[in-house]
């Protein structure tokens, strides 16, 4: 796989992460690698100001959407539009380590189609999940339980799986199917915010395309409040139960 070949998109908000060494870390890593990082959260002056002050080094996107689905559906709009033949990498500036791209890539050269790099907070990972809190619930069972009942065990995924990484070609018939597990989903709960990572998972599965999980242990705390973790498991079960429909 040539590194020039390798595409990097990541959500970021208000340009903090390409404002700070976040894009160089990448750049150790994979040196030839394609910088997307999709602006939001800055007014239309602000973006092209940053936009323009970051050509040559990356490939700046300005979405105006509301919620990280939209800033994502842009992303990746970009990405079909632009590279359509590359590897594609998606993670996030804050809780996804930059070094584990090579293990997921790695995945995509033993022929998977898709590799989900799913946070690990077991074993020595507890300092970032409070012991017996709700978030060690969720992570440790509640969403895998979700995921791998709806993907016939094959997908036992926690409810921190958007570091994702998608083989040359695989990435449109993807997104397109993710696209309508949303709207499926906004027929009956309305405006989506988030949640698609779960929907690419799920589409990806039901595509009957390869993918292969790969456990990345966290480096950052997770300690979110019930309510937050509620809404993402109704979330997540909304685009599980949209993925069967559209299935069938």
């Amino acid at each position: 796989m040539s590194e020039e070949n390798i595409v990097v998109m990541f959500p970021d908000l208000k340009g903090q992460g390409v404002q700070s060494s976040f894009g160089g870390k990448i750049l150790h890593f994979q040196p030839q690698a394609k910088l997307i990082p999709v602006l939001n959260g800055l007014s239309a002056g602000e973006a092209q100001k940053l936009s323009k002050k970051l050509e040559g080094l990356f490939f700046p996107v300005t979405s105006f959407g509301r919620g990280l689905l939209s800033t994502l559906v842009d992303g990746y709009q970009y990405c079909l539009n632009n590279f359509p033949d590359h590897v594609i990498v998606r993670l996030d500036t804050a809780e996804h380590p930059v070094e584990a791209i090579p293990a997921l890539l790695r995945e995509i050269e033993r022929g998977a189609d898709m590799v989900i790099g799913d946070l690990d907070f077991s074993k020595g990972c507890f300092q970032y999940l409070r012991e017996n809190s709700i978030d060690e619930f969720a992570h440790l069972d509640l969403f895998p339980a979700l995921y791998g009942q709806f993907t016939r065990g094959k997908l036992p995924l926690s409810c921190a799986h958007g570091f994702q990484v998608f083989a040359p070609g695989k990435l449109a018939s993807i997104f397109e199917e993710a696209k309508n597990v949303v709207a499926e989903v906004e027929k009956e709960v309305g405006h989506v915010e988030w949640g698609f990572d779960g929907a690419m998972a799920l589409s990806a599965y039901h595509l009957g395309m390869n993918v292969e999980i790969v456990k990345i242990p966290a480096e950052s705390l997770r300690d979110r409040p019930r309510k937050k973790i509620a809404e993402q498991f109704d979330r997540a079960l909304w685009m599980c139960r949209a993925a069967e429909i559209l299935k069938k």
